[in-house]
């Protein structure tokens, strides 16, 4: 078998697995877009977070965010501490992508321009959705032009050592990466040394799309079958690699004591 038939089979069953690829209509036409598979329930996992903090210890800037989307998401019935742990108690997997993504931004510093720094997280307006494997978020227009007009310019600390580099964000047309359905571009941090954040933005409502991979998406030129899964994005898989990078997101992971887990 040549490496080239090796690396396409590879590539095939990857995509097929867990990524599919679809045409959506673009300004100047069909564009390609990735659509990633949804796990849409927790009975895939072999890991479960724990220790979230109580309600009373979420920080400040994580509560008010949190509260309004689970405001929208119960239909405002109940306080806020009782929506909080009915949430948890039902999707394990929102709430440790939800923690670990804002815990990441909050991680890392951008540059807005004329001197102007902040955190990542500091672009979030609201929340919109939350999945197992990335968020959903509004982020400020005006915030986030200034970062990708000043060149996506970034730093973080990356297992006790900095991290820097300039989040390049690309349309449908410019090869490197996948964006996702939906979105007008995409940019990601440094693949190098995963974990990696990535945005996919749109432009006419300012949503952004934004994930986490915990593995490098080929080795040498060969696909990486492990990136390209929906566990790529489940922080619980790969929660040792995450606390070396960013530190502790809030919770705690362990596996499973259950053989079939199935949500209350």
């Amino acid at each position: 078998m040549s490496l080239k038939t090796l690396v396409v089979g590879v590539a095939a069953v990857c995509l097929s697995f867990s990524v599919s690829f679809a045409q959506e209509a673009g300004p100047s036409g069909e564009r390609l877009c990735l659509n990633p598979k949804e796990v849409p329930d927790d009975s895939d996992s072999k890991f479960v977070a724990t220790q979230f903090p109580a309600w009373s210890k979420v920080s400040p800037r994580i509560r008010p965010l949190l509260e309004a989307y689970l405001a929208k998401l119960f239909n405002g019935q109940g306080d806020a501490e009782s929506a909080y742990k009915a949430w948890l108690a039902k999707y394990n997997e929102q709430g440790s992508s939800l923690f670990a993504t804002l815990h990441t931004l909050a991680s890392i510093r951008i540059s807005y321009g004329a001197g102007q720094d902040d955190d990542a997280l500091s672009m979030i307006v609201a929340i919109d959705a939350v999945k197992g494997d990335r968020i959903r978020a509004v982020l400020d227009p005006s915030r986030f032009e200034a970062w990708r007009s000043s060149g996506g310019r970034y730093a973080t600390r990356n297992g006790g050592k900095d991290e820097a580099g300039e989040v390049k964000f690309n349309g449908h047309t410019t090869m490197g990466g996948s964006i996702h359905c939906g979105y007008d571009i995409q940019g990601y941090t440094k693949r190098g040394n995963p974990p990696s954040v990535q945005w996919n933005y749109r432009f006419k409502d300012s949503m952004a799309d934004i994930d986490m991979d915990g593995h490098k998406p080929n080795w040498v030129g060969i696909p990486n079958p492990k990136h390209y899964s929906y566990r790529n994005s489940d922080v619980r898989f790969w929660f040792d690699k995450y606390l070396k990078k960013y530190g502790t997101p809030g919770f705690q992971v362990e596996k499973r004591k259950e053989k079939a887990y199935q949500r209350p």
